[in-house]
């Protein structure tokens, strides 16, 4: 029997389940074991069932970090979360404030301030002692909620503690499950309780795992030397607590086959995490094929642009000079809100891409002065190498669409190409991601939202809106640029748990 969407349309209020059993005391000790943190390591296997949640969940409650910061770009998320009547009318938010952050929280913002007395029976604060900033930054990659033996629970991912030197007592992960009473497992190698090694970057974080239509469980991977020499396939190959997490997942009982999850590995050796590739949401399509796979397009980025200068006179390109006065780093640091919007208004108006000129952009460049960031580069690395970031993308869907075709029952799954341009060495997106947001996936006939990072760069922004609206998709763009400007953006930046 195979999974259809249909299934999954039904089934809104509950996630689909794979139960593993574990065979033998050897199958399990090659694989470690997921146990409590305030319990010992068992000596013989036990009986574990993993579920993951859907993405297309009734209500969830919506993690995030405060950081100093990031008050603005809450503000904005929070409106949007609180307000959405059409998707996710009892939707919460827990707010984590570190140590440093206690006095005068919200001193900074008003903005966060009003909303969040406005709404202190639906926002939660967790204060942390111990938590440190750089370690919570990223809400999504310390930790992924599932339920573990039937009951919703947090599960540590050590290797990224171990990163930044954190303590386990001291990670994201534990001081979420102790707020919200909920049980915290790791998984625990028996010839090695301590310590996972490193994977370098974190470049699969439990959290950035990606649960499509079908079951089907995208998972990043180290699968190419691109770009050459910057990676080691040994690093995802060392990579324990990951691999030791697949391998639970991919052991099942014959009673519970019809419902494995299919574990489809994703390069990502020229990026982060598989969410600045990929995300899925609910669309106005017919089940099965009521779904949209978004993708980062650094084709579809290109093709903008070059379109947007095409329609623009010469003598109004060279107008454009003030734009390299500005940084997404400098408006990221701004305290005075409407100085910061109105910066960046003037931005938009201008078509500044980032903080680069759209006249940059020409294939024969009118300004000669411009030297912090080169097009042909730019376009040599996304489009037109021997092999490119556009190409390794490429690679990835043509992977996933024949397994998707196989899982949902939908002959023609849409994909729909979000502009995104990336940069070397390490595939950091040059303006906010689009992919990496956050997803409030419609129920019933609803219309989907999707909370996005705006790229203030207006061509890229309207498009962005329009192609959305035409599946039934409200696209709402916000100010993400205190993440980006950390290489990451606000789908890293939060995490959910069904309510």
């Amino acid at each position: 029997m195979k999974l259809v969407w249909t299934v999954f349309s039904i089934f809104l209020t509950i996630s689909f389940v794979m139960t593993h059993r574990v065979a033998s005391a050897e199958q399990a000790m090659q694989a470690g074991q997921l146990v409590r943190i305030d319990t010992s390591v068992p000596e013989e296997p036990i009986e574990q069932s993993i579920e993951l949640f859907h993405f297309a969940q009734t209500n969830q409650e919506f993690f995030f970090t405060y950081n100093g910061h990031n008050a603005h770009s809450l503000s904005q998320i929070f409106e949007i979360l609180l307000n959405d009547n059409r998707t996710y009318s009892n939707a919460r938010i827990s707010l984590l404030v570190p140590k440093i952050y206690f006095p005068g929280v919200f001193n900074s913002d008003k903005e966060l301030s009003d909303i969040f007395y406005s709404n202190r029976d639906r926002i939660d604060l967790i204060f942390s002692p111990n938590v440190k900033i750089h370690q919570n930054f990223w809400m999504r990659d310390g930790h992924l909620f599932a339920k573990i033996n039937g009951e919703k629970a947090v599960l540590a991912f050590d290797y990224y503690s171990q990163e930044e030197n954190v303590k386990i007592e001291d990670s994201t992960a534990y001081v979420v499950a102790k707020s919200k009473q909920l049980p915290l497992y790791k998984i625990v190698h028996p010839d090695d309780t301590s310590l996972y090694q490193n994977d370098g970057n974190a470049l699969s974080s439990g959290g950035n795992f990606l649960l499509l239509p079908g079951n089907i469980l995208l998972v990043g991977k180290i699968l190419s030397d691109f770009p050459a020499g910057f990676w080691s396939k040994d690093i995802d190959n060392n990579n324990r607590s990951l691999n030791d997490f697949l391998h639970l997942l991919s052991i099942q009982s014959n009673a519970q086959d019809d419902f494995r999850y299919e574990i489809l590995p994703l390069d990502v050796a020229p990026f982060h995490h598989i969410d600045e590739l990929f995300s899925v949401i609910k669309t106005n399509g017919t089940a099965p094929c009521d779904y949209a796979i978004l993708v980062s397009s650094p084709r579809k980025a290109i093709e903008i642009i070059n379109k947007t200068i095409s329609l623009i006179a010469p003598s109004l390109l060279k107008n454009q000079r003030r734009c390299t006065g500005y940084s997404y780093k400098l408006l990221a640091e701004i305290s005075d809100n409407t100085l910061r919007s109105n910066l960046l208004q003037e931005m938009d108006n201008h078509f500044c891409v980032g903080h680069i000129p759209l006249e940059f952009f020409a294939k024969e460049p009118i300004l000669s002065d411009i030297t912090a960031i080169n097009y042909s580069k730019i376009l040599n690395n996304n489009s037109e190498y021997a092999h490119t970031y556009q190409d390794v993308i490429n690679e990835n869907l043509e992977k996933l669409l024949p397994v998707l075709r196989e899982r949902t029952h939908c002959d023609h799954p849409l994909v729909i190409d979000l502009p995104v341009l990336f940069a070397m060495p390490f595939g950091s997106a040059i303006f906010p991601n689009a992919v990496n947001g956050i997803v409030l996936s419609a129920t019933d006939n609803a219309v989907s939202t999707y909370i996005y990072p705006r790229s203030y760069f207006s061509p890229f922004d309207v498009y962005i809106v329009n192609i959305l609206k035409k599946y039934g998709i409200d696209a709402r763009g916000v100010y993400d640029l205190p993440y980006h400007v950390n290489k990451g953006e606000v789908h890293c930046a939060s995490n959910s748990l069904p309510i």
